[in-house]
């Protein structure tokens, strides 16, 4: 084969890595925490589990307060809340920050487990 040929191939294959590495890293889960890690995950995207025992919605913003068996934590969402009611346990998906010197998930998802 000639150096054309060999470069062609390469750089085809190199395509296909990243576009199967881009596919990959969108369609991942992340990984399923206890509300208790949140602060070890500030930054992060991860998955919780757990009831809620409120919900609050101010404007176009829903606060849901979770709980699990070791604490309670607050979903943001920045969605209209429907399905999920007081006492359904549900699975959050999204990225944990820091407000007001708690950390609180940022919901990308939420979606009933039971309900």
């Amino acid at each position: 084969m000639d150096d054309r040929t060999l470069i062609k191939i390469s750089l085809a294959w190199a395509l296909i890595g990243i576009f199967a590495l881009i596919f990959i890293a969108s369609y991942g889960q992340p990984e399923q925490i206890k509300i208790s890690e949140l602060e070890n995950n500030i930054g992060k995207t991860v998955l919780l589990q757990g009831k809620i025992f409120s919900i609050t919605v101010k404007g176009d913003t829903g606060f849901i307060d979770l709980s699990d068996d070791t604490g309670n934590a607050t979903i943001v969402a920045f969605e209209k809340i429907t399905n999920i009611t007081v006492g359904n346990t549900v699975a959050a998906k999204g990225k944990v920050q820091m407000y007001k010197g708690e950390p609180e998930l940022i919901a990308s998802e939420i979606y009933c487990v039971k309900c």
